[in-house]
């Protein structure tokens, strides 16, 4: 049954909603522009049933740039620069 007035929220609603908290820390977003014609040479010349897609090769090229640098997965707490934990399958 239905408040009038209320609008309908599901319980996913709620909680996220319950949950939900004002960000403590700063993010810091960037961009980068890259050649990708490599890339896609590359793909074309992998069989059809083990042909990795774009994001698969993007999302590599982060986690192998994130272990080469491991501070730019970091928090800053105090003053002080503190890595992320980083767990990646080999």
């Amino acid at each position: 049954m239905l408040t009038k007035g209320a609008p309908y929220m599901s319980t996913r609603r709620k909680l996220m909603m319950a949950s939900w908290h004002t960000p403590s820390e700063a993010q810091v977003y960037g961009t980068i522009t890259v050649n990708a014609e490599p890339l896609l040479a590359y793909l074309a010349k992998q069989p059809a049933g083990h042909k990795p897609s774009v994001t698969t090769c993007a999302v590599k090229a982060v986690a192998v740039a994130m272990k080469e640098a491991p501070g730019f997965n970091s928090t800053i707490l105090m003053g002080e620069s503190t890595r992320r934990a980083l767990r990646l399958a080999t």
